[in-house]
């Protein structure tokens, strides 16, 4: 930066001052610069230690380490050089990422890949802010599962969307977790002499300040085995199942007597809860479908809740 009284010197800090203020909103910090200046202006030390502080306050949230000048007064030497010192510091801030910043949800913090993760799941309705929001989102969206159908009926689905680079601005966004959807004929009803009336559709999950979000799964209409749904390490850095479609209630002749089995409830895995089964609460899975033989009913039964989860990288 030019000697003090050359040509440029003032509009030297105003260029500093702009720079750091770009540093400032990716950084999501605030910082008081009175700037721009004039020839002549009073309170030129005053300008290097607010310039200084500003600095300081960026580095701290994007953890850089900065070397920056003593507090100046007047009278002092080395103002020339503090100059550069003010300019030399902002490069390293301007070279880091910023990371996300958010709050909601029940929050986790988990290694992956080497890197450091934060990841914020909700399991009902309610807000996540996003405070700073440079690099894109993680986000794993669960319909609530539909429920299963009646005796002899099928399985509910579910439906999932994990969207790998979604932007979210900076704010607040509401967000949506579907309820699970009931069992045809009624929550833990069963019906005799065939398939009972088809489950409830599961509820949507989603944002609704942008639109993003799937629907809740369908009630009672898949037939056959369960389907799985995703495995993805997004909340904890572990593989975890979520979705799946509940399974067929069906029945079986043993030597004469009829044996009823009752659909698995919607999972992954050994995520399915048995025969009989509800979907998974804050997974989404479908409900299972209801068994039948000619002189009893097994019930289906209700799909599980969904879920939101979004997660972002926090450290290098």
């Amino acid at each position: 930066m030019t000697v003090p009284g050359a040509t440029g010197h003032v509009t030297g800090h105003n260029a500093l001052e702009d720079a750091i203020r770009v540093e400032a909103a990716r950084f999501g910090v605030t910082v008081t610069l009175p700037g721009p200046y004039a020839i002549g202006d009073p309170n030129h030390i005053g300008v290097h230690n607010l310039e200084a502080q500003a600095i300081r306050d960026i580095a701290a949230v994007a953890g850089v380490t900065v070397t920056l000048p003593d507090t100046a007064k007047l009278g002092d030497l080395g103002h020339t050089s503090d100059h550069d010192v003010l300019t030399a510091a902002l490069a390293p801030i301007t070279a880091a990422p910023a990371w996300n910043d958010a709050t909601g949800g029940t929050v986790l913090t988990y290694i992956r890949n080497g890197a450091e993760w934060r990841s914020h799941t909700f399991l009902s309705d309610d807000v996540f802010t996003v405070m700073r929001g440079q690099q894109p989102f993680r986000v794993l969206m669960v319909g609530g599962g539909g429920g299963g159908n009646g005796a002899q009926g099928a399985g509910g689905g579910t439906s999932y969307s994990e969207l790998q680079t979604v932007t979210l601005t900076v704010g607040q966004h509401t967000v949506q977790v579907g309820a699970a959807g009931l069992v045809g004929g009624g929550d833990g009803g069963a019906q005799s002499g065939g398939p009972g009336p088809a489950g409830s559709p599961g509820g949507r999950t989603g944002f609704d300040t942008t639109g993003q979000g799937v629907p809740g799964g369908s009630g009672g209409v898949q037939s056959g085995n369960g389907v799985a749904g995703i495995i993805t390490d997004i909340r904890n850095g572990s593989p975890v199942g979520y979705g799946g479609t509940g399974s067929q209630g069906w029945y079986t002749v043993n030597n004469g007597p009829y044996t009823v089995v009752a659909g698995h409830g919607g999972g992954v895995g050994a995520g399915w809860n048995g025969p009989g089964g509800k979907g998974e609460h804050g997974k989404g899975g479908g409900g299972g479908g209801g068994g039948q033989d000619d002189g009893g009913v097994s019930s289906g039964n209700r799909g599980g809740s969904g879920i939101l989860i979004v997660a972002y990288q926090i450290t290098a």
